[in-house]
């Protein structure tokens, strides 16, 4: 069997800890990471949706031409393909392990190459995945992996999506306040239910930019290595700016981070409320107050009374996206949910009510 191709769970004697960082978009992880990245036993992986795609393929490749057909899927991914893991090595090892192949032997295989290459000596592989809604899919992949969770205040998420362009459509990540609310509420609330506090670190992103030193360590100590910052300033001179991770951050990607590699922007953490509207944060708060409380984040005091007709539009025009997301999302429901007319009705009352809450 290869070195770094791997037929077993992760909890072998002399195996790195296996970590990822959870997170909804602009919620400050890629900053996290390149901070986590200045320590010299954390590896650091770039974002990829490849264990989404293994989660989503076949329990068991039996024969090579599955094996070619899955590494078609994982190829065609352009995030991937900035992990730099040739495709003829990573078939040749997979081949070398063994068939029938289990997605976990694969993800444990491609996870191998990745940190090996890497030339850091890491008790700790963080991979950068971020959905929350895939935690129970991580953790069969990845049995025993940790999870660190990183939350910002929602208000300040949709304020950062409504500025950010994506990289494949240039248009605005975000720009409905509600869907806004909903979508972060419902993917901050899943960490915590679904994991247990020895799995689970949840932290803020507005506590990293403020006392980054503490947060830092906190995380140290949970995945169990030194801490951050005595091991840094042995290794670095203290200087700890992530600039090395940052650097070699995907040029297509660069736009979206203008802040990572520097020194904390204490300005960003309340920059929403002069860049959203009162009538924006007041329905942001409407569908999100209590998931924001919970977190300590404070209800914000308008400063004059909301425009009722400016209100009124901005409402509208939510109502109206997301009645079209409901109607788009039933109307690509797979033929087979057609044919079960009561599972139809079910689906499409549970959607009609989460669109009206």
């Amino acid at each position: 069997m290869s070195e770094v191709g791997v037929k077993d769970d992760r909890n072998s004697k002399g195996m790195p800890v296996l970590a990822t960082i959870l997170y909804d978009d602009r919620s400050g992880s890629t900053y996290l990471a390149t901070k986590l990245a200045d320590h010299p036993k954390i590896g650091v992986s770039f974002e990829s949706g490849v264990f989404i795609t293994l989660m989503k393929s076949q329990s068991r490749i039996t024969e090579i031409g599955y094996l070619d057909d899955l590494l078609d899927k994982i190829y065609s991914e352009k995030k991937f393909l900035d992990w730099r893991i040739d495709r003829k090595r990573l078939r040749d090892v997979l081949i070398e392990v063994g068939f029938p192949l289990r997605s976990r032997d694969i993800a444990n295989t491609i996870i191998t190459l990745y940190f090996k290459s890497q030339n850091k000596d890491a008790d700790v592989w963080l991979i950068k995945q971020g959905n929350t809604l895939h935690i129970n899919g991580f953790k069969k992949l990845f049995p025993g992996i940790k999870f660190l969770h990183i939350i910002r205040d929602g208000r300040a998420v949709y304020s950062s999506k409504k500025r950010s362009l994506t990289s494949n459509t240039q248009r605005a990540m975000e720009d409905d306040p509600v869907r806004a609310a909903k979508v972060w509420k419902k993917r901050v609330s899943v960490p915590a239910s679904r994991l247990n506090q020895d799995e689970l670190l949840e932290l803020r992103y507005e506590d990293l930019m403020r006392e980054q030193t503490v947060v830092l360590d906190r995380i140290t100590d949970f995945l169990g290595i030194r801490t951050f910052s005595d091991t840094v300033s042995s290794s670095n001179g203290g200087q700890g700016s992530g600039r090395l991770y940052a650097s070699t951050i995907p040029e297509d990607q660069k736009h979206l981070h203008p802040y990572v590699g520097g020194e904390p922007q204490k300005d960003r953490i309340t920059a929403w409320q002069s860049e959203l509207r009162q009538d924006e944060i007041w329905l942001y708060e409407l569908y999100a107050g209590d998931m924001l409380k919970h977190f300590g984040y404070q209800k914000f005091r308008m400063r004059s009374s909301i425009d009722s007709m400016t209100f009124v539009n901005t409402w509208c025009r939510s109502f109206i996206r997301r009645s079209f997301d409901t109607l788009m999302s039933v109307s690509n429901k797979p033929l087979n949910i057609l044919r079960q007319p009561s599972r139809l009705l079910r689906w499409t009352r549970w959607k009609l009510m989460e669109h009206f809450r």
